[in-house]
């Protein structure tokens, strides 16, 4: 999408009193992953085509000749770029678009360097997916400072407590940044990150935000250490947490509780593992505070009369005659009767994993179905 087509689409939603979008970028891969023809006929995105295939390769015998045919074919591709023989020419040019990148039609955070020749690029061949014959050359992100205005302690679906940054909001490579993870206690004792303190974050990969440092000569006098365990007992005075020895991470004790019960069912049906459609976040939060999931087994057993309530989908949580006043016939026929958009161990290869187990991801997923144990990846 282009800069000036962002912007002319911006315009139109404002005039409408709609909500304004982010960025280019972020917009044209949330439209595409909506799957609807109309939406994406309805916004100004462009195709550029970066490749060209042939059944017979040597058809196709460089890079540069796969551009000039599909410039020749009338089609989009990149005009920017250029071949050359010397290393040093390379790393011209790098540095002559780091600074002319700004100026072009649309976003972008680096560039592409491959060889030319499509023999010896295969010649070459992959690690894992990643080809040997091209290497992605990334600009320094954008950067930008802001104040910490509190470290937030979130639990998540395996129990870990992840401690998060909360900013003054501040404009970075296009969006709007208000949060940031800290990782763990370790990591915010070894950059001292303080409640006041101003801070230099950017974007990991233009996407995720991150802090880079503290700028200790603006910290207030008042700012004082985060105390971590006493943040734990604070925000969660009802739970208890311990850090197993040689970790980094402070876990809640015990494999129960609403919390993790909620995240739990929240990754069950997100799209990372069994993709169930109408049980979004929102429901499975609804759900577990209605008193009809407490426990994650249990959640298939539940018929779909239990959880519908004989209204509308209600915006309000809570149970009044012991059903989910979010859920209507359709939605809980959508969640009990478990209509997953991948095959029933969650994903569309069968490898991911659909229960919260630790070091039980997509890749130890995929090596116990390799390994023929016959069992489910959640």
């Amino acid at each position: 999408m282009l800069k000036k087509d962002f912007e002319a689409l911006n315009k139109r939603r404002e005039a409408e009193g709609l909500d304004l979008f982010k960025n280019p970028r972020n917009l044209a891969a949330g439209t595409i992953r909506q799957l609807d023809p109309q939406l994406v006929a309805e916004r100004p995105l462009r195709f550029r085509a970066y490749e060209l295939l042939r059944d017979d390769p040597a058809e196709v015998p460089t890079n540069m000749f796969a551009y000039q045919a599909l410039s020749e074919l009338g089609i989009a591709r990149n005009s920017q770029a250029a071949v050359f023989t010397e290393l040093d020419d390379v790393m011209r040019f790098v540095d002559e678009w780091d600074a002319k990148r700004h100026d072009l039609p649309f976003n972008t955070d680096g560039l592409v360097v491959k060889v030319n020749d499509r023999a010896r690029y295969d010649e070459l061949g992959t690690v894992g997916k990643n080809p040997r014959g091209a290497i992605a050359y990334k600009y320094a992100a954008e950067q930008a400072t802001t104040v910490v205005k509190d470290i937030v302690i979130y639990i998540g679906r395996t129990g870990a407590a992840t401690p998060v940054a909360v900013f003054d909001p501040v404009n970075v490579a296009g969006t709007t940044v208000q949060h940031a993870s800290l990782h763990n206690a370790d990591e915010i004792a070894r950059k001292d990150v303080r409640v006041g303190d101003t801070v230099v974050i950017f974007k990991a990969g233009d996407i995720i935000p991150q802090v880079e440092s503290v700028v200790t000569e603006l910290r207030p006098k008042s700012a004082k250490r985060f105390d971590y365990e006493k943040a734990l007992a604070q925000q969660y005075p009802e739970l208890e947490f311990d850090r197993p020895e040689g970790e980094v991470v402070y876990r809640l004790k015990g494999a129960s509780g609403t919390i993790l019960l909620k995240e739990a069912l929240i990754h069950f049906a997100s799209k990372g593992a069994l993709d169930i459609d109408t049980l979004g976040e929102k429901n499975a939060v609804a759900l577990v505070e209605a008193g009809l999931v407490n426990d994650l087994g249990r959640y298939l057993y539940h018929h779909q009369g239990a959880i519908a309530g004989t209204g509308p989908v209600c915006r309000h949580l809570g149970t009044e005659t012991g059903r989910c006043h979010r859920c209507g016939q359709k939605t809980a026929a959508g969640a009990i009767c478990l209509r997953p958009r991948h095959p029933p161990c969650g994903c569309t290869d069968g490898h991911r994993p659909g229960q919260p187990v630790r070091f039980h991801g997509c890749t130890t997923a995929r090596y116990h179905r390799s390994a023929g144990s016959g069992r489910r990846c959640g």
